[in-house]
């Protein structure tokens, strides 16, 4: 039961997940660990239209840990910084710092089949950007464009959650709710207090044990707050729902992980003539991805991989003609991975990966590089 919690836990966690190694999840009774990543990526966007062409590059560190505390409480800790440039201003324009630092602690009940958790979103990472840097997180936000820092600085936050799991014979399920409380910052210049709202999540998940692995998924829920300039409603996010369903195998050498991952949106309020209004029409367009990592453990050497992932991203719900129209985006990966064990203790791997597609129904080329590096610690 103690490894089952990782799965509802993973399925629903609010904050952690945007920094976090995909295997870190909470795993009661192991030693304390903590894993650190160098990620850069570097982009070519080319639009036929505007005839414009620019890149966009980015490189990515973050640092996670988790601490046992006591039998059944560990307290995680995340954090990273991150480096932005670009030309698509006619000349280099770059945002680098500190993203914020996430801090929580989680405990288990009732043989671990219940989990609580309390944490906080600390205010380390870079706001008030300039008109320059405003520029370069504008692209970041791209959804198109698989960068791993999509911003930097969200403010101070505090989140609760709380998780159950169960496991009869081979089938685990779960379920989890959690609650994420905003206060106001400064995202760029002369704005001083703005809320983004507060944030509702709830997911419910599966895993089927087999005999060369498993089958998981899971389905999340994102509802969002009011966000507010000076106690004014200015926006709101429309709700988000996630479903995924994946597969882990292991025969002899060989080993797989692959699934797809679909999310659905539903329209954004705007602020229009002073009054927040709910567009018919959605804002962004639903996205499905597949992705897959088949391995070969070479004995006494590693486990080597190759990549492959896609990713589109539909047309928003405006017409062609409108001023808020995007178009149709694809995105293609292949690359390949290295890890290595060294000891129990030490860890260490390389990626590499090419990303080619398009964006606005074609009119928007699209290449980019990939370039991995990582090390996990147990002690």
């Amino acid at each position: 039961m103690k490894r089952l919690i990782l799965i509802t836990l993973a399925a629903f966690v609010l904050v952690l997940s945007s920094s976090t190694p995909s295997d870190a999840q909470v795993v009661y009774g192991d030693p304390m660990q903590g894993s650190a990543q160098f990620i850069y990526q570097s982009w070519t966007v080319d639009d036929d239209i505007s005839g414009e062409k620019f890149d966009l590059s980015q490189w990515y560190l973050p640092v996670y840990a988790f601490i046992p505390v006591y039998e059944n409480t560990e307290i995680h800790f995340s954090t990273a910084t991150a480096g932005s440039s670009t030309d698509s201003a006619g000349s280099d324009v770059s945002l680098a710092g500190m993203n914020d630092t996430r801090l929580s602690v989680l405990h288990s009940l009732y043989e671990d089949k219940v989990l609580l958790g309390a944490g906080l979103n600390l205010p380390t990472g870079k706001t008030k950007l300039d008109q320059d840097e405003t520029i370069v997180g504008n692209l970041l936000s791209a959804d198109f464009l698989s960068l791993p820092a999509k911003r930097y600085g969200e403010g101070f936050g505090l989140y609760i959650e709380a998780a159950y799991a169960e496991k009869i014979s081979n089938l685990s399920f779960g379920g989890g709710i959690g609650y994420l409380l905003n206060a106001s910052y400064s995202p760029v210049e002369d704005i001083d207090s703005y809320d983004p709202g507060n944030r509702f999540v709830i997911a419910v998940n599966g895993a089927l044990d087999h005999q060369y692995g498993n089958v998981y998924s899971y389905i999340r829920y994102n509802s969002y707050g009011v966000a507010t300039q000076d106690d004014i409603d200015v926006y709101k996010m429309g709700a988000i729902a996630e479903f995924s369903l994946g597969s882990n195998v292991i025969y002899q050498k060989f080993r797989l992980h692959g699934g797809i991952r679909v999310l659905l949106r539903s329209p954004d309020e705007h602020l229009v003539d002073g009054e927040l209004v709910e567009f018919e029409e959605n804002n962004n367009g639903s996205e499905f991805r597949f992705f897959s990592d088949l391995g070969y453990n070479l004995q006494n050497i590693g486990l080597a991989s190759i990549l492959l992932d896609y990713k589109m991203v539909s047309a928003n719900g405006f017409d062609e003609s409108s001023e808020y129209y995007d178009g149709k985006a694809t995105l293609f990966g292949i690359g390949a991975a290295f890890e290595r064990a060294f000891s129990e203790q030490f860890t260490a791997g390389v990626q590499i990966k090419s990303h080619s597609g398009s964006a606005n129904d074609g009119n928007v080329d699209l290449s980019g590089l990939e370039i991995g590096l990582m090390l996990r610690v147990i002690l």
